[in-house]
């Protein structure tokens, strides 16, 4: 059993329960798509402008598929290991969405403990509760545990933080890198699920958010005034 101070990713997908009734492949599908994350991780782990402490926090990554949740959790003690969390969460939501699949969820940081059976800790359990908060189809993570993060942290690896997260209109910093890849079929796909008459309220409204971020993902961003300021902190 390890136990690490950890930074975790909690990722659940939207509307699991309906997704399956209408396709029950998906679940095999999405499982490709975690095993094709991981493969594009350990492909990049040999780039020479990656940090040569890469390889070992993808060799010691920690990935759990939980019913319709996701766990990523890398250990804190890897100087680049928020960078990762960060950087793998992207990637995954950004493959998710090519298949019209929406995730939500929180990065934290607390300590976590696993074997290959168990996995539990405080860490876990942060970053669930931030899913729960993030109410839309982005993965936030408390400005707090970035400012400690880049504070401490002087390697090429922290544009991945920096450059893959944006601060949203109520404060909260999301990963934005999957907002990149919409493009105008993705956008369609949106636009038939707002005036889809079965489309309930409490799901509209994470489609109005999805269309605006799409439309004008940083049209009221300023990333560099906005990391200054937590920097200042």
């Amino acid at each position: 059993m390890q136990r690490e101070e950890c930074y975790v990713a909690f990722l659940d997908i939207l509307g699991f329960k309906s997704i399956i009734e209408k396709k029950p492949s998906i679940p095999e599908e999405i499982f490709r798509i975690i095993r094709d994350t991981r493969s594009q991780l350990e492909r990049e782990k040999s780039i020479e402008d990656i940090d040569d402490e890469w390889p070992e926090m993808f060799n010691n990554m920690l990935i759990r598929i939980m019913s319709d949740s996701i766990v990523i959790a890398v250990a804190e003690k890897h100087r680049d290991s928020l960078a990762f969390v960060v950087y793998a969460s992207s990637i995954l939501q950004s493959k998710l969405l090519e298949m019209k699949i929406l995730l939500r969820g929180g990065i934290s940081k607390g300590w976590m403990c696993w074997d290959d059976e168990i996995t539990y800790g405080a860490g876990m359990v942060k970053a669930y509760e931030l899913e729960n908060e993030a109410c839309f189809p982005r993965i936030i993570i408390p400005g707090k545990v970035i400012t400690e993060y880049v504070k401490l942290v002087k390697t090429s690896s922290i544009i991945y933080v920096t450059d893959y997260l944006l601060k949203d209109s109520d404060g909260w910093y999301y990963c934005k890198q999957y907002l990149n890849n919409a493009d105008s079929d993705l956008a369609s796909w949106v636009t038939e699920k707002l005036w889809d008459e079965n489309t309930k309220d409490s799901v509209r409204d994470k489609y109005v958010w999805l269309r605006d971020k799409i439309s004008s993902p940083d049209d009221e961003a300023e990333p560099e005034r906005d990391f200054a300021e937590l920097l200042e902190k």
